[in-house]
């Protein structure tokens, strides 16, 4: 009995200084993202039909509605004075967009 004593004491402060140690490292990461600056996004000063938002990157290029694996989008004159119009310095256009049977309006801004 006394020469099991030490190994288990032994083995326990092994756990103890692996849960330690971790927590710590954990703790110091999880430091480092909060502190870490995130990158602001300006909203486009748009809105697209019925209030919509912007379609993405891989829908629009630039401020015009373009296609995208397996969703099509398209212009679309919702308004009645055209798809396109300038607004803070840049061209917003109303966009169509559908994926199978599903269509949804967003807005492509550049």
């Amino acid at each position: 009995m006394y020469d099991i004593t030490p190994k288990i004491g032994r083995l326990t402060n092994r756990r103890v200084f692996v849960r330690n140690s971790m927590a710590t490292v954990f703790s110091v990461g999880a430091g480092v993202a909060i502190g870490m600056p995130g990158k602001a996004v300006a909203a486009a000063p748009c809105t697209g039909p019925y209030g919509t938002g912007d379609c993405g990157n891989c829908s629009c290029r630039g401020s015009r509605c373009s296609s995208c694996g397996s969703v099509r989008c398209s212009s679309v004159n919702f308004c009645g004075g055209g798809s396109c119009w300038s607004s803070g310095g840049g061209t917003c256009c109303d966009c169509r967009c559908q994926q199978y049977s599903y269509y949804w309006y967003c807005y492509c801004y550049g």
